[in-house]
């Protein structure tokens, strides 16, 4: 199987990360994806999520180590991405309701990131913004937007362990470059 987006719990005991399995034909004709724990020597691994229909991408550990973020297409149909929460065992996973399920064209959440207290989870749009929302859905706002003259592309982004700046990367292929500017927009 290949591995990707790989999160370290906050205890630096465990990886979570985001696999398929090659040797599956359900996961080369359907291309689903899971989230697998593993040890910090890639052993004892455990499939913690099992969305034979779609996908679940970037886990992100809660700062207190007791729940997992990330991004999943369940429920809502092939490639409409919402955001879920779990317990670290991949029980009691739920969704986030934060008002952006009817939002047209979708905002394609990314790259979940949860701020230092464990309160609001970051992420990325397809619109290229960051938004902020409390973890139960509620005070969804947009905190960045990365519309420039230039129009370069933004790809992804880090949260400053004080919560007041981003890194971003932005651009194509080699021409890549990383800004990091407030949590306001500013550079």
């Amino acid at each position: 199987s290949r591995a990707q987006s790989p999160a370290w719990s906050p205890d630096n005991r465990w990886i979570a990360a985001t696999t398929a399995n090659d040797t599956e034909p359900l996961a080369r004709i359907h291309d689903w994806r899971s989230i697998v724990l593993m040890d910090v020597f890639g052993r004892n691994q455990q499939v913690v999520t099992r969305n034979r229909r779609g996908t679940d991408l970037s886990p992100t550990w809660s700062p207190d180590g007791r729940s997992i973020a990330f991004v999943s297409d369940r429920g809502f149909g092939v490639r409409l991405p919402r955001i879920y929460i779990m317990d670290a065992d991949g029980e009691n996973v739920r969704h986030v309701p934060s008002g952006h399920d009817t939002v047209f064209p979708p905002e394609w959440p990314s790259w979940p990131t949860w701020s230092r207290d464990g309160a609001s989870i970051f992420f990325r749009t397809s619109h290229s913004e960051i938004l902020v929302m409390d973890i139960d859905g509620a005070n969804r706002r947009r905190v960045a937007s990365l519309e420039r003259v230039n129009q370069s592309i933004f790809r992804w982004f880090a949260v400053s362990p004080d919560g007041q700046r981003f890194a971003i990367v932005e651009g194509e292929d080699e021409r890549e470059t990383i800004t990091v500017m407030d949590v306001h927009g500013a550079d």
